[in-house]
């Protein structure tokens, strides 16, 4: 019962971080060593892990750290969470990525929480497509992957790809 329930929770949480993002304008928090900030809003601020800015492999994995400035709940009878943390690959130039895992950190400070990820999560998706979409661009620009900047747009639209 508690799989079926923490299951549901993370197919829940995804969509909740996309609509975080679509706010009008997607400005960067400041940094928190080793933590990079990416994009914030009211309701989230998105931080990469600095480790990934020196990698130079195509596909990049990175630790994306979302913080709540209002703390969350799954569910009414579920506990508190400050933040959640999630692993990704990133191909930047393939403008694709796939989301590895999930974990909620509770405001308590007690251990993560890991979520199992639905099937569709973890496949690999276009930038369009991905409920994490918004973050792998803003990443990409903080590793220097992709040229531009986060403007005031309620969707990112990338350039068409010349192959």
């Amino acid at each position: 019962m508690v799989h079926g329930m923490i299951s549901r929770s993370a197919s829940t949480l995804l969509p909740l971080l996309v609509v975080a993002a679509c706010e009008p304008v997607i400005p960067r928090p400041a940094d928190e060593p080793p933590w990079l900030g990416v994009a914030t809003s009211p309701q989230i601020d998105a931080f990469m892990d600095s480790a990934a800015v020196a990698d130079t492999h195509s596909i990049v994995r990175v630790e994306l750290r979302f913080r709540y400035p209002a703390h969350q709940r799954m569910s009414a009878d579920s506990t508190l969470y400050a933040e959640s943390r999630t692993v990704v690959d990133i191909d930047c130039a393939g403008r694709r990525g796939r989301t590895l895992d999930l974990r909620l950190v509770p405001a308590d400070g007690a251990k993560p929480a890991s979520l199992p990820l639905e099937p569709d999560d973890a496949r690999w998706d276009s930038f369009e497509s991905h409920s994490l979409s918004t973050y792998f661009l803003a990443a990409c620009i903080r590793m220097g992957r992709v040229m531009g900047r986060l403007a005031p747009n309620k969707r990112f639209k990338l350039p068409a790809r010349v192959d």
